[in-house]
């Protein structure tokens, strides 16, 4: 394990991966123990007129001691954000996910909506799990059920533009993120832990109609104009039309 000691010049909360580990008093050492792997470190302070962050990058490959001294944190006006929300997440494309208070009673008070990057509310937590936005979308679900460690099992998915527009219904059982102006959808399935196991696979369009026919029991994204598929147990890979171009992958 590897010991990462913080030493804050504000009062502060640290998170590691967005997932909270305690706060840090200015002038004192906060010691978290982590261990191999790559981290990224969010320090937000607890100042009650500004709520201020910095974030580090850690890379952690063997036993060893990592400190981080006399952090500065700046201001980017989250407006009390910590007050509010339980995880702020990394922005992405000027979106930053952010997940709602919720008890292990009653997962329905776990919700996710979006903040743009001066701490406004953009787009309503409503949705019981959700992704970043990659390429103009995002992925969000309705009606999954949050284990006690946080787990997301089932429920049903769709997309949402950065306006907060559903491009589809949100009736897939599994989807992922769009890749090439394409977005893979699953039917029949269940998802469960970020993995969808069963149903058949096909592929919506950025106006959220069917392009590819879902019938395919295994997609991968677009890359290069491509798709791995696998139908009864063969494999080959299709084009943007849905049409099959080569046999295999690996």
């Amino acid at each position: 394990m590897t010991t990462l000691i913080i030493h804050p010049d504000l009062d502060c909360k640290v998170y590691i991966d967005a997932e909270l580990h305690g706060s840090a008093v200015a002038g004192e050492d906060y010691a978290i123990s982590l261990g191999q792997g790559d981290y990224n470190v969010e320090c937000i302070s607890l100042e009650d007129d500004n709520i201020d962050c910095i974030n580090f990058e850690l890379h952690i490959d063997d036993t060893n001691v990592v400190k981080l001294h006399n952090i500065q944190l700046k201001p980017i006006r989250y407006k009390r954000l910590m007050k509010r929300w339980d995880i702020v997440e990394s922005y992405s494309e000027d979106l930053a996910l952010v997940r709602e208070r919720w008890h292990y009673a009653d997962w329905r008070e776990y919700h996710c909506g979006y903040i743009n990057k001066d701490g406004d509310l953009v787009i309503v937590p409503k949705y019981n799990d959700a992704t970043s936005f990659q390429n103009g979308y995002a992925c969000v679900n309705i009606g999954a059920e949050i284990s006690r460690t946080g787990s997301v099992i089932g429920g049903t998915w769709g997309f949402i533009d950065k306006e907060g527009r559903e491009i589809t219904p949100l009736k897939y059982n599994g989807v992922k993120p769009f890749r090439e102006d394409l977005a893979a959808v699953n039917m029949g399935g269940f998802t469960e832990y970020g993995d969808t196991d069963g149903g058949k696979w096909g592929f919506v369009n950025e106006k959220g109609n069917v392009v590819i026919p879902i019938v395919y029991d295994y997609v991968d994204s677009f890359a290069g104009g491509l798709a791995k598929v696998e139908l009864h147990n063969k494999k080959f890979q299709i084009n943007r039309d849905g049409v099959k171009v080569k046999d295999g992958w690996d």
